[in-house]
């Protein structure tokens, strides 16, 4: 997978041997080998929403040869007729070549992003100030559902939107084995009303949504300038995050505090 990544792009932690081991180990797997060495790997996981989880990959230096094909015939064999959501962390050209070549339809996107925070931050002004009336809390249990209804405020309109509901994303937020919930912000308004907010794990802004009247305030960009500053403060010299492809406006905003494409990660389905 490191050999993908390299090529490709990427979630960092896709190399990593808990990522490995939940991706490829939870469930029935195949591979293929040369000279003892793994060259493409395929698994099937949980199955979410009466579809089952499939992963793939193929070594770089063995693309073309048509292992790919293969994987997915295997993949398509052993899901006996279950629908497939074929999940891809590290979407290359040639991986978006084979899955339309196969049929595959793209159902979800997102371009990963890191930015060097050994600089300043470069978050484009009006600035990295916050808009008058408003402040910051950081997450604590008293917060936490201010926090929920900032979210569902901020992501309600998005396309694709997974509406959970408030024990859920507060359990997913703060299961995060690296959440930190001193970097995590709220912005509230006068009135103390939620008008955004920012989650941070480890590197990661997980998290960054603005509620819509505070939209074009710049908001955002003095959340996210936070974000940075505190992971930098921490000693960490790279801050990643994720963004739609479906949202410019966010891309946008990352680009302008210096953030760069370092790969991109995909959902599939077939037909």
């Amino acid at each position: 997978m490191l050999h993908c990544l390299d090529t490709d792009g990427g979630l960092p932690d896709a190399a990593s041997e808990p990522f490995i081991r939940r991706q490829y180990l939870a469930g029935p797997g195949t591979g293929w080998f040369a000279d003892g060495v793994l060259i493409a790997a395929a698994a099937l996981g949980a199955e979410r929403d009466g579809r089952v989880t499939a992963s793939g990959a193929v070594s770089p230096g063995f693309r073309g040869r048509g292992l790919g094909g293969r994987l997915f015939d295997w993949t398509v064999a052993t899901a006996g007729g279950v629908p497939l959501l074929i999940i891809a962390e590290s979407v290359g050209e040639s991986a978006v070549r084979l899955y339309a070549r196969l049929g595959m339809r793209e159902v979800f996107a997102e371009l990963v992003m890191s930015a060097d925070l050994a600089g300043p931050p470069q978050a484009a002004s009006p600035a990295r100030e916050l808009p008058p009336g408003v402040t910051l809390r950081a997450w604590t249990p008293d917060v936490a559902p201010a926090f929920f209804a900032a979210y569902d405020a901020a992501f309600r309109d998005r396309p694709g939107f997974p509406g959970w509901s408030e024990r859920d994303w507060l359990a997913r937020t703060t299961e995060d084995e690296g959440f930190a919930p001193a970097l995590s912000k709220l912005a509230v308004d006068e009135a103390g009303s939620p008008a955004g907010f920012l989650t941070v794990s480890a590197n990661w802004i997980a998290q960054l949504g603005v509620v819509p009247r505070w939209r074009r305030h710049g908001l955002g960009n003095a959340l996210l300038a936070a974000g940075m500053s505190g992971i930098a403060t921490a000693g960490i010299e790279t801050c990643w995050l994720t963004v739609g492809t479906n949202n410019p406006a966010a891309t946008s905003l990352y680009r302008r505090a210096g953030f760069d494409e370092a790969g991109r990660r995909a959902r599939y389905e077939l037909g």
